[in-house]
């Protein structure tokens, strides 16, 4: 398959209680909340307590620039070839984990080993959404191998998060899904195709494309979710394009 190259050029614009039964409360409360912490020694991350406990990833993407690119490597990730980090290890990603490398998190159901970050299983989030949401708003790419494919369900909710991942960026950024699937925040863009592609938006959105493409958007068009009036494009060089939210392209060979 082709490798896609993409540009963003720019972003448009009163009761007191004594010592004693203080004490008492706190241990009773401390107690309570430790089941959501530790399972057999690991760290578990459960609801309300997340943002205060994904301290670790903050502290492992410190020891990079913050700035360019983290990879994400999912349940369903042939074997990668070298690892560049900073790379976060989702769940059954771990199977391909190189020694040294990276960082695990997950509810271990996909996965039986030791993860790093252990996430409660009774949750109301996915894994990816959880390693999605603690990326540092300095990284403006995403590289997500392993998250196409399988479960139908899972396969859309990715779809799903990432888009919500993309909606809360406050600069210019991207998620590529194994160079079959890339999406882009809000803002003006360039990407090269010689083939079939396909432009799709989770919600309603406005956008433009111009360049080397059959079926060009010469005016602000709106595009509903998933709507077919994006299906089936060919391109035959740089297109260039202008999203007033999320939008992604879908490359397929013919």
């Amino acid at each position: 398959m082709e490798r896609i190259r993409h540009t963003c050029f720019r972003r448009p614009d009163n009761t007191v209680l004594s010592c004693t039964s203080a004490c008492f409360a706190f241990g009773i409360i401390g107690l309570w909340w430790s089941r959501f912490f530790l399972v057999e020694g690991v760290q578990v991350l459960s609801g309300s307590t997340l943002q205060w406990c994904c301290m670790e990833i903050h502290q492992y993407l410190k020891k990079f620039n913050r700035t360019g690119t983290v990879t994400l490597v999912g349940p369903l990730a042939e074997q990668p070839g070298r690892i560049t980090e900073p790379v976060i290890y989702v769940d059954g990603g771990s199977r391909s984990r190189v020694e040294g490398t990276g960082l695990s998190v997950g509810d271990g159901d996909s996965f039986d080993g030791k993860i790093d970050i252990l996430l409660n299983p009774e949750k109301n989030f996915s894994d990816l959404a959880f390693a999605l949401e603690h990326i540092p708003q300095e990284y403006d790419a995403v590289v997500a191998t392993g998250f196409l494919g399988g479960r139908r369900d899972h396969e859309m909710f990715n779809i799903g998060e990432a888009h919500h991942f993309l909606k809360s960026r406050a600069n210019p950024t991207t998620i590529d899904f194994d160079g079959e699937l890339t999406g882009y925040s809000m803002g003006n863009w360039a990407f090269h195709r010689n083939g079939l592609f396909s432009v799709a938006v989770v919600e309603t959105t406005h956008v433009q494309m111009t360049g080397a493409c059959r079926y060009p958007c010469a005016e602000r068009t709106e595009f509903k979710p998933f709507s077919s009036l994006g299906l089936s494009n060919i391109g035959t060089g740089t297109i260039c394009m202008m999203s007033e939210g999320p939008v992604f392209i879908l490359f397929e060979d013919l």
